[in-house]
């Protein structure tokens, strides 16, 4: 691996730039917030360019390509007329590419093909006359396109093909608004022949590239140029490619459709040779199998060395790692490396069938593992582990003897480290696991590589070919870090932060040209949300109904996160790559979430409206356009603005119109988008739209009306004052045959609901009741609560009302019992601590509805056993508690009084002492009871409430609490 050592190389190589351009100053509080800051400090500010261990060496016939290149003035410079290129130059430019191919230099021979086409070399083939398209040459086109079947790195091949159909990006670069698909007239036009059009094609979907992730990418690459020369191409028997590239882009409905069509009895030997790869690439297994064991007879070694390597990875894709295994055994004849290479990719796709599905995290995932992901078994976890292990070691041998590791191989190997690393074997981890910071060093290596490669290339810092190489060549490596740091359970928030701050800057410092793009801060933004987000995605999210989406605890929190220096830099990265042409929208809902949390409403409603203003861009590493605004973006835009009242108001006025003018019907009636539409209803009330929702859904399929849309419904319908219906809804989930229980996050929704919008103090007490028995039946209610609900039991008005919630004439345990749910004692974790979470949240709600209604008494009860347990310390002070809190002292200080006033001060005194008196200097915990404290500082000037709050506080030992609140800022 070469390395620059020459300073003054260095300083050239990264001239011109560009840095990331953040200038605040930026702070921090706690120890590890302090070294976070530290590192986005460091990230956001320049760095002079360090010296580096080798000197830049260039050979001579590399150096002499921008002489042979600096054309004189003369007719091409002066004259817009076209004209003939220079023979002689022309020639001798040939001469320099066709070496550079032949030696298997793709970087040289981007650099030798750019310059042509900046220097006018190029040549049209149906005109004779200098071509700024590459694809216009048939010759250079072909010598590119011989290097990328031989190129074993998608990434590097990336800039090739970028720079042969770079026609897209003279049309289509000039914003937002002009990015449409190429119209096949003018491209048949401009001079493009079907036969570069098919070299294309075929460089594309060579067999090195027939691994995912690389296989869906190339796969869409070589469907977008098919679709971008259709007029090229329509008198030429494209059969083969179209199912190929079906294949490699892993589309087992468009395969099925395809086949239907082409007949699969009028298709020659080689299509139906093709069409049995790509059912393994759609990870048909037994269609695969059937279809290459009639073909095997008549294939040459080549063709039964990419079926068996097809279906390994079919197998492996599906979760079967030894079955997988066993295809790569039998594989004879082929050289060590390939079988070395195949089993990686082998281990690479059993790693991400086991790797959580977390909320958000589509983009580390393959097509494969995002929707055929097993079940996970820590057996099988092992047994990729070990998997992996015993190639290292393999590889560890020949080093030892001398061989240098393949740069592939080397990507190769840090993607497997890095999927493995993701999978959260346990805690500690495997000893054949990879802590995420053992990573860091194979990291810097792949980056000073590619950089090295760049130099030896002549690719000059700064230029557009820097920008284009270096990101396709360094991002990739970088963004599997930062997905498996996010992963790693073995690291605090804070480390990993800091951990991912400290590569951004080593990255800016070795990388030319180095800016992040959305794929990149995806990871680093998910990092930035509240910590419960992965409280249940931790566990494995493998079913398909909950795969990716945030579990029904993390979207009814009300948790605040204080706005530190980290998200503060993401937020102003993600907003300059965003915005960049071309770029995806995956970045907008987790924004829009960021912002809500941070309590910036206005900043994400803002971001919303532009959400909705483009809808193509270029799917990440390939040449492929795409519509950007598809169901999973919309499922992920409406789940965000759920979050709060506005967000929810906007997504059921400009969203859902939006929407429904773009996606086809069936995905607009899915059972995942009708899910997260119901929660915007229920957030904003409206009942009417939720009906609607829920009528289309059944209309289209009733097999799909799942319990969670029914519960979601009945939220909506609760909510929006439909009482009746949710009611039915409600004793239909529960005792009705469906063997199902409303989460309690639907509990609690009710609840709310019956203590505000309908101030009823029975209908509160009676859900409270219904979902106390629900959750003892269940043994989810421990001996403090169970204890002080004998004690408070039901005011009289409730005892005397019948309970609507409850079964009629049986109770609530015996109707369970009926339907096959047997009582469960109290459980471990109904029992380890003073309360849970989400007993903690039904009786600050409960003390709420008393509190709204008048009922002080009967609020007191409860509220002085709630403060007694916090200071005892009996309860956790993590920040969901204290924004619960919250909610029950907003309803005290709306009632303005004496009493209530003195309740609100009471609850600040006891969260104090609880949080070991950091309520003001812990930055999470302050934020959290800000508004609050915010009140208490205006009326604490006040001349009339004013000596009333500062006698209280006094009384109560807790007077150290007056000038915090005083010079709050």
């Amino acid at each position: 691996m070469l390395l620059l050592r020459n300073s003054a190389a260095r300083r050239n190589l990264s001239k011109r730039v560009a840095g990331l351009n953040i200038t605040q100053q930026l702070t921090g509080v706690t120890a590890s917030a302090k070294a976070v800051d530290r590192q986005t400090r460091s990230l956001t500010t320049k760095q002079p360019s360090s010296s580096t261990d080798n000197a830049i060496r260039i050979v001579k016939h590399q150096q002499t390509i921008v002489k042979t290149f600096k054309n004189k003035p003369d007719q091409n410079k002066s004259s817009d007329e076209p004209s003939p290129p220079d023979q002689s130059q022309r020639q001798q430019a040939l001469s320099i590419l066709e070496n550079f191919v032949n030696s298997g230099d793709i970087m040289s021979a981007y650099r030798v093909a750019s310059a042509m086409r900046a220097e006018k070399l190029l040549q049209s083939d149906s005109t004779g006359n200098t071509t700024p398209y590459v694809i216009r040459d048939i010759y250079v086109t072909k010598q590119l396109c011989r290097i990328v079947r031989m190129h074993p790195v998608w990434e590097e091949c990336l800039s090739v093909l970028n720079l042969i159909v770079g026609l897209r990006r003279d049309y289509l670069g000039k914003g937002p608004s002009n990015w449409r698909f190429i119209s096949a007239g003018l491209a048949a036009e401009r001079g493009v022949s079907a036969e570069a059009v098919l070299e294309v094609v075929e460089a594309v979907l060579s067999p090195q590239f027939a691994s995912l992730p690389d296989r869906r990418l190339a796969g869409l690459t070589a469907k977008q140029v098919l679709v971008d020369y259709a007029k090229v191409i329509q008198n030429t028997d494209t059969r083969k490619f179209q199912i190929r590239a079906e294949g490699f882009a892993s589309r087992g409905r468009s395969l099925n459709q395809l086949a239907s069509r082409l007949e699969i009895g009028s298709l020659n030997s080689e299509e139906r040779f093709e069409l049995a790869l790509a059912y393994a690439r759609c990870l048909d297994i037994e269609e695969a199998k059937a279809m290459i064991s009639q073909c095997i007879g008549s294939l040459n070694s080549d063709q039964s060395l990419e079926a068996r390597t097809a279906l390994a990875l079919c197998f492996a894709e599906n979760g079967f790692l030894d079955e997988a295994m066993q295809q790569a055994a039998d594989i004879n004849g082929s050289p060590a490396t390939e079988i070395i290479r195949l089993r990686l990719w082998i281990v690479y796709s059993s790693a991400l069938a086991v790797v959580p599905r977390m909320p958000f995290s589509e983009s580390f995932h393959t097509l494969a593992s995002a929707h055929r992901s097993r079940p996970f078994k820590a057996d099988f976890a092992l047994k990729v582990v070990r998997a992996l292990d015993s190639i290292r070691q393999e590889l560890a041998a020949t080093t030892e003897n001398g061989q240098t590791m393949q740069t592939e191989i080397a990507q190769l190997l840090f993607a497997c480290e890095c999927a493995v690393s993701a999978i959260n074997i346990t805690k500690k981890g495997d000893k054949g696991c990879k802590k995420v910071t053992e990573l860091r060093k194979p990291l810097r290596g792949l980056l000073n590589d590619a950089v090295q490669r760049m130099a030896a290339a002549n690719i000059v810092a700064g230029s557009e070919h820097a920008l284009t190489v270096s990101q396709n060549s360094c991002l990739k490596p970088l963004r599997l870090y930062l997905w498996a740091t996010l992963f790693d359970k073995r690291l605090s928030t804070s480390a990993k932060k800091i951990s991912i701050l400290q590569e951004l800057q080593n990255a800016k410092q070795i990388v030319p040209g180095f800016k992040l793009t959305v794929s990149e801060l995806e990871p680093l933004l998910l990092l930035a949300l509240p910590t419960d987000i992965w409280s249940q995605a931790l566990r494995g999210n493998f079913s398909e109904d909950s795969a990716f989406t945030p579990s029904d605890e993390f979207m009814a929190s009300v948790v605040r996160i204080p706005e530190d220096a980290y998200i503060r830099t993401m937020l102003s990265l993600a907003t300059s790559s965003m915005f960049a042409a071309g770029s995806g929208h995956q970045l907008y809902p987790i924004c829009i979430w960021l912002y809500n949390a941070l309590g910036k409403t206005k900043d994400a409603l803002e971001l919303a409206e532009k959400s909705l203003q483009k809808s193509t861009g270029l799917v990440p590493d390939t040449v492929a356009l795409r519509v950007t605004r598809d169901s999973s973006f919309y499922e992920k835009l409406f789940l965000a603005l759920s979050t709060f009242n506005e967000g929810a108001k906007f997504a059921i006025t400009q969203v859902i119109p939006a929407m429904t003018m773009q996606l086809s019907p069936i995905d607009v009636v899915s059972s995942r988008l009708s899910c997260a539409i119901l929660r915007c209803c229920a957030t904003s009330s409206n009942a009417h739209v939720a009906h609607d929702t829920y009528s289309q859904l059944v209309e289209n399929n009733s097999d799909m009306v799942s319990p969670k849309v029914l519960e979601l419904y009945m939220r909506a319908c609760f909510r929006g004052g439909h009482i009746s219906k949710a009611l039915a809804l409600f004793r239909d989930l529960n005792y009705g045959s469906r063997k199902s229980m409303l989460s309690e996050p639907s509990f609690a929704s009710i609840l709310a609901y019956m203590g505000d919008s309908r101030a009823s103090a029975s209908g509160s007490e009676h859900i409270f009741d219904t979902w106390f028995q629900m959750m003892s039946h269940r043994g989810l209610i421990g001996p403090a609560l169970i204890e002080q609900y004998s004690v408070a039991g039901l005011s009289r008005d409730s005892r005397s009302a019948k309970n609507a919630f409850m079964p009629d004439d049986r109770s609530i345990s015996s109707v369970l019992e009926q339907l096959g749910l047997k009582k469960q004692q109290p459980s471990i974790n109904a029992s380890r601590g003073f309360m849970r979470a989400w007993e903690f949240h039904m009786v600050v709600l409960l003390i709420s509805a008393y509190v709204r209604t008048g009922l002080s008494e009967r609020a007191r009860v409860w509220e002085s056993w709630l403060i007694k347990a916090m200071e005892d310390g009996r309860l956790y002070p993590n920040p969901e508690f204290l924004a619960r809190l919250s909610y029950l002292q907003r309803r005290h200080l709306m009632r303005k009084t004496p009493d209530d006033l003195r309740a609100c001060l009471d609850l600040i005194v006891a969260a104090d002492k609880l949080t070991g008196y950091a309520l003001f200097k812990n930055k999470t915990f302050f934020v959290n009871q800000k508004r609050i404290l915010a009140f208490l500082s205006k009326l604490i000037m006040n001349e009339d409430s004013g000596p009333f709050i500062c006698q209280h506080l006094n009384d109560q030992k807790a007077g150290y609490l007056i000038d915090q609140i005083k010079n709050l800022d």
